[in-house]
């Protein structure tokens, strides 16, 4: 009985010690454009470890080089499987391998304009998904990421601009006009068209035309200068407004005073 005992105890002994002695194995490994699949065989059949993947959609097909030595079985297997991030538990003489838990990080910064004006309202979209943010009154933008990616930052009237980031930190972009894309755009109340879609009539004037008339309304400017716009006097009271119709009168109950927009705020009148 005491014989037998030993020999189960002497059999626990060389198998923990042949655990420890796998957890400890240094891998020294140099493969050059291998599939990943190739590069864990040759790490199973050279050191005797089991490798179990647990990564769902995982492709070992992805070629990969390799030139590392003395280096333990985590920081081998994670050198195989860069760019991807790998999580490695090591029991025993079986290495599992898991996706890493994503790690956010926030990208932030300002845009301006050539003469460093801030740019308010301008995009700052994440390429190939839907995620984005706006520009504050200040120009300042901050976005948090979840792996590295390519930011795009564009805006009417500029030349869109990207760039990769893939760690915190802060990103300025310094936008420049775009004299192009503004002559092939036109703005209307609702938004932005490319001229070649507008179908309604548009009508421009230049102010600088007029700066030798003497008006006291913008509505009183636009008086005789645009085709179908009609400007007419107010009741006489003091302070009362002029009544403009555009293209004469289309409802009978409706109103017809026209939308106006101003800095992209509408107003009635």
């Amino acid at each position: 009985m005491a014989l037998r005992c030993l020999a189960v105890l002497l059999s626990f002994l060389m198998a923990g010690g042949v655990m420890a002695s796998a957890q400890q194995k240094n891998i020294s490994l140099k493969v050059s454009n291998v599939s990943i699949e190739s590069a864990l065989n040759t790490v199973k059949s050279q050191y005797g470890i089991s490798i179990v993947t647990q990564i769902e959609g995982l492709d070992l097909s992805s070629k990969v080089s390799v030139d590392i030595k003395n280096a333990s079985v985590t920081e081998a297997l994670k050198e195989i499987f860069k760019p991807q991030q790998i999580d490695v538990k090591i029991d025993g003489n079986v290495a599992m391998i898991s996706a890493a838990a994503a790690k956010n990080f926030t990208v932030k910064g300002i845009v301006t304009d050539s003469a460093g004006e801030p740019v308010p309202g301008a995009m700052i979209l994440v390429m190939g998904t839907k995620d984005g943010v706006t520009t504050d009154i200040d120009g300042a933008y901050s976005l948090t990421l979840t792996k590295p990616a390519t930011l795009k930052c564009t805006c009417l009237g500029f030349v869109d601009q990207e760039t990769k980031v893939s760690k915190e930190s802060n990103v300025n972009f310094t936008m420049t006009t775009s004299s192009e894309f503004l002559e092939e755009v036109v703005v209307v109340g609702y938004g932005s068209l490319r001229r070649s879609l507008v179908s309604s009539a548009i009508s421009k004037m230049s102010v600088d035309d007029n700066k030798l008339r003497n008006v006291d309304s913008p509505a009183a400017l636009l008086s005789g200068r645009i085709a179908g716009v009609s400007v007419s006097g107010g009741s006489g009271n003091l302070g009362s407004g002029e009544r403009m119709v555009i293209r004469g009168i289309s409802s009978l109950s409706a109103g017809n005073e026209p939308l106006y927009v101003i800095d992209g705020v509408p107003i009635t009148n």
